[in-house]
């Protein structure tokens, strides 16, 4: 029998507990109601209950906004995407948000009780609860604005920080891909060609060409981050350090220009050796005639208009690529 009533009377407190919880968040939920509204009584309301609500809702979007960017990042989203970006902006945003909208309702809450004084007699004691409720109500606000503002720009740099950071490091990958295949192309064409001939030179050079032009949209990519402070210094000095290896792929090109230009003189000089084995060789079978025969004379005369002819082809074809180079070929 004890043990009955013992058990009766937990069951009695357990559904008391249970309803005054209940009546206690319909309170809650009613009051809330009215202070949105602006319709509270002006000595509810204190810095203290204000902050703690500004930090609830903000410590709420916090845990939604580490939740949703966990679930983005399982479901393939990478952190330097722009659409990774956008949402970590929005989060920020949203927590800007709520502390202009918890201000906004203080704001009314300080017009009340500005249109109570402007409407009474200022010696009335209307007059002078209106006016301790606009003077805690303005102090509330700036504390809550300062308060609540510390934390949401310290949210707002760390995003300013990760969005820097990815765009910086998706540039990186970019060029790092660029650099890899165009590695990958240039052994091909050493394996595959010979490499001391005009086309190996066409071929390195059209590769080093498609790497730069690719180099110098990733360079625009970077030089368009936007950074303030410390990122602003390391955005300048990796723009820098990029430019440095444009330079040096430009060099390249020249390299290539003038490499060009010694397997044509390359091909003069082999000819000419021949032309002179063949003078010699003319020379031996006409019995070594004396070198003013008019048959030496003739083939030396061959000879000077066959180099001729071909170093204006040389010249030629040198010129034949001028017209379609660009900035980066000359």
């Amino acid at each position: 029998m004890r043990q009955k009533a013992i058990s009766k009377q937990y069951e009695a407190t357990k559904l008391k507990e249970a309803e005054d919880k209940r009546l206690q968040e319909n309170a809650e939920k009613e009051y809330d109601e009215k202070y949105k509204e602006g319709a509270a009584q002006f000595s509810s309301i204190d810095s203290g209950s204000v902050l703690s609500r500004v930090s609830d809702r903000i410590n709420e979007i916090k845990d939604t906004s580490q939740i949703d960017t966990l679930r983005a990042l399982m479901g393939g989203m990478k952190t330097d995407s722009d659409e990774y970006i956008a949402l970590r902006k929005k989060q920020t945003e949203s927590m800007r948000q709520v502390l202009n909208e918890e201000l906004a309702i203080i704001d009314k809450y300080i017009a009340n009780a500005k249109a109570v004084m402007d409407s009474t007699d200022p010696e009335s004691q209307e007059y002078a609860d209106a006016k301790t409720a606009y003077d805690n109500l303005t102090s509330t606000r700036d504390k809550v604005a300062s308060e609540g503002e510390v934390d949401i720009l310290q949210q707002e740099w760390n995003t300013k920080q990760e969005t820097y950071q990815g765009q910086v490091r998706k540039v990186n990958n970019s060029l790092s891909r660029i650099d890899l295949i165009a590695q990958a192309k240039e052994l091909a064409a050493a394996y595959n060609m010979d490499t001391q001939s005009q086309e190996y030179l066409d071929t390195m050079k059209k590769i080093t060409l498609n790497k730069l032009s690719q180099m110098k949209n990733e360079l625009a990519n970077l030089q368009a981050i936007q950074a303030i402070g410390d990122l602003s210094e390391d955005q300048a000095t990796q723009v820098l350090q990029l430019q440095n290896t444009i330079a040096n792929e430009q060099a390249l090109i020249k390299e290539y220009n003038l490499a060009s230009i010694g397997i044509g003189r390359a091909k003069i000089q082999d000819n000419s050796s021949e032309r002179e084995n063949e003078l010699l060789e003319l020379k031996l079978r006409t019995g070594n005639p004396d070198d003013s025969s008019s048959i030496l004379r003739n083939k030396r005369i061959a000879n000077a208009k066959e180099e001729v002819s071909e170093i204006n082809q040389v010249i030629a074809d040198l010129k034949a690529k001028l017209p379609s180079a660009g900035a980066d070929e000359t």
